[in-house]
């Protein structure tokens, strides 16, 4: 119950004039922007280990097909493909891995375009891959190619190079296998 005479003041000045709250709405301001660019850093970080693990993979098994290992066991595409899986840690499914080994007569052959992904209705890539580990003293482009899954980040930020949001990530060596 009011007293005569006693008028409550307005919301708006009574607001203006409290500033027991500014350190929250400032925080709140300035803290999410803080957290998605936190989010995003973690986010690239995470690609560039799993491009750092690709790599690591490929040189792993491009020296089983450099010292011969790979030709004189006669290795089929499905085993190099088992032996490729086998170097990726347990993070990784091998049913987002693809190999695609090549060879050439001389470095100046070598095919260094973008490969290009096939899509099915299903969404799955149906790309053909090559698997052609050459013979001894060949020239041979090894590439083991990842199908990362990128989660939206905050405020927009997408590292997918992809249509389905997902990142490609390729590891690659080109090398002159040795006269086993």
């Amino acid at each position: 119950m009011l007293f005569r005479g006693f008028r409550r003041p307005s919301l708006l000045p009574r607001l203006l004039s409290e500033r027991r709250g500014g350190a929250a709405i400032e925080f709140a301001i300035c803290g999410t922007a803080f957290i998605g660019l936190l989010v995003a850093t973690l986010q690239i970080v995470l690609v560039f280990f799993v491009q750092q693990t690709i790599q690591t993979a490929a040189e792993n098994v491009a020296r089983r097909v450099l010292t011969g290992q790979i030709t004189t066991l006669n290795t089929n595409q499905a085993q190099f493909k088992a032996a490729a899986c086998a170097q990726l840690p347990s993070y990784m499914s091998c049913s987002k891995l693809f190999v695609d080994v090549r060879n050439a007569n001389d470095f100046g052959q070598i095919d260094t375009s973008t490969i290009a992904l096939t899509y099915d209705a299903a969404g799955n890539i149906n790309n053909s891959w090559q698997y052609s580990p050459g013979s001894p003293g060949s020239i041979v482009i090894l590439r083991l190619l990842y199908m990362w899954p990128i989660s939206s980040a905050p405020l927009g930020f997408n590292i997918g190079n992809q249509s389905n949001g997902s990142r490609l990530v390729i590891g690659t060596m080109v090398f002159k296998s040795e006269l086993y």
